[in-house]
């Protein structure tokens, strides 16, 4: 241990636990691997975040069903087709999961199943919040948003508008855990 005269006191008066309460209440968790700033997200709060950023953009949404694991998957395939989700990516590359491509099973593979696919608007809230509850369920609590065609920008001069705008081709993920929904890093 430290042999500073303060750490000592820290220690001996138990103030210490209470500093390390305030610092982890304090600071902003991120993911080791990739530094983006980790949370914990309920349903309503992801639904709320996807609609302020892709609100007027076709979207899909994704789930990991998969994380670099080694197999062929083949039962996880037929699985899915009987729950009905019938497209994905697989290690990157869209796949019809009636056909799905035989994979080696002693390679390590992603898996990304498509919930649903939708143009966002306010009108389709109970949609989107439905296909991200099914997405979390699936992806062991996280879930991806995808742009697949942005509206064409409106011309305005409100900071407000221009501050954050969604480009088609842009993905969001979010965990329902504390987790980072790309790496899965728990922390």
């Amino acid at each position: 241990g430290s042999h500073n005269p303060r750490s000592t006191v820290a220690t001996v008066t138990e103030i210490m636990d209470y500093l390390r309460l305030l610092w982890a209440r304090v600071g902003l968790p991120h993911c080791p691997d990739c530094g983006k700033q980790v949370a914990r997200r309920t349903v309503q709060e992801i639904v709320d975040d996807v609609l302020w950023r892709f609100e007027g953009h076709a979207l899909a949404i994704w789930s990991p069903a998969v994380r670099n694991r080694k197999g062929t998957h083949a039962d996880l395939f037929k699985a899915l087709v009987e729950q009905g989700y019938l497209h994905g990516k697989v290690n990157g590359r869209e796949e019809d999961f009636e056909n799905p491509p035989e994979l080696e099973k002693n390679l390590r593979h992603d898996i990304d199943v498509r919930v649903d696919r939708l143009r966002l608007d306010r009108a389709n809230r109970q949609r989107l919040t439905e296909a991200v509850e099914a997405g979390l369920r699936l992806g062991a609590g996280a879930v991806a948003i995808e742009s697949l065609k942005a509206p064409k920008p409106k011309k305005s001069d409100d900071p407000d508008e221009m501050r954050f705008q969604t480009k088609e081709g842009d993905t969001t993920a979010y965990s329902e855990e504390f987790a980072c929904p790309e790496h899965g890093a728990f922390l």
